[in-house]
């Protein structure tokens, strides 16, 4: 990473060892891409004065239909993982293809539309207190309307967290298969 800033700032000020390093430069309109990011600065004269404009983005993209596609494709390949491992787990069982299918079709586009949820907040700030009260509400609300947790379960599974005791979880999960395998 500083071999990356070193380029576009053609040198240390600093000797290599210090426990900080410096760089400095002069750019004008656009910012190096040192750190995965985009820069612009804008210094407007005019008879009224002077405007000046700093934006920067630090790291990240806003190719925002990339990073969605990318995160769902990620979403899909942990589900694709869990499939292989119910699969070779449970394929003997009798009504085994119905849970296959919930899985493949309906659990993968819920856990991307969680995932998405999951997107917009940390979009909009997941950091303020409002927003994090807001999205636990809106992922237990869309858990109940698809019929993944009760008003019980949850209460459970919160009492489950804190204490660290996963066997909640794990016979909520259990549960929650055996259903899938009787309908």
């Amino acid at each position: 990473m500083l071999a990356n800033i070193e380029k576009h700032y053609g040198g240390r000020q600093s000797p290599a060892d210090a426990e900080k390093t410096v760089f400095q430069g002069n750019f004008t309109d656009t910012i190096p891409n040192d750190l995965n990011g985009a820069g612009t600065f804008v210094h407007y004269a005019s008879a009224l004065g002077d405007t000046y404009s700093y934006v920067e983005r630090f790291q990240g993209s806003d190719e925002i239909q990339k990073l969605l596609t990318k995160r769902q494709k990620a979403v899909s390949k942990l589900v694709d993982i869990l499939l292989d491992w119910f699969d070779y787990e449970l394929s003997k069982e009798p009504n085994y293809p119905q849970l296959h299918n919930f899985i493949n079709h309906r659990f993968r586009q819920d856990m991307i539309n969680l995932g998405l949820l999951l997107w917009t907040a940390e979009a909009i700030g997941y950091d303020l207190k409002d927003v994090q009260a807001e999205m636990c509400a809106r992922i237990w609300q869309y858990l109940r309307e698809h019929e993944y947790l009760s008003t019980t379960d949850i209460l459970a599974l919160i009492r489950s967290f804190t204490t660290q005791d996963s066997l909640p979880v794990l016979k909520h999960l259990q549960r929650l298969a055996a259903r899938r395998l009787d309908s």
